[in-house]
């Protein structure tokens, strides 16, 4: 076996390869997918409720609306606070 090093993430992994070249192997990150707008209606309820201190409530109700994952629509929802 052919024992090579390879850093992943900043990680110094060994790989043994048994004759395929880990070169190319792992892809680097491709750059973050920009965030979604939100429709003019939906951003307005949003907002007003996270004005009434309903954050989850927000955050529900964009995943509803845009059928995005939690961290996106948690993501959205920060972005209104600001």
């Amino acid at each position: 076996m052919d024992a090579r090093l390879l850093t992943i993430g900043g990680v110094m992994v060994v790989g043994f390869a048994l004759g395929v070249a880990l070169r190319g192997a792992i892809k680097p990150p491709s750059a973050p997918k920009p965030r979604p707008m939100l429709p003019t209606d939906l951003k307005t309820e949003v907002e007003r409720l996270i004005a009434a201190n309903k954050v989850i409530d927000a955050i529900k109700l964009v995943r509803q609306q845009t059928n995005c994952g939690l961290k996106e629509a948690k993501d959205m929802v920060d972005g209104l606070k600001k």
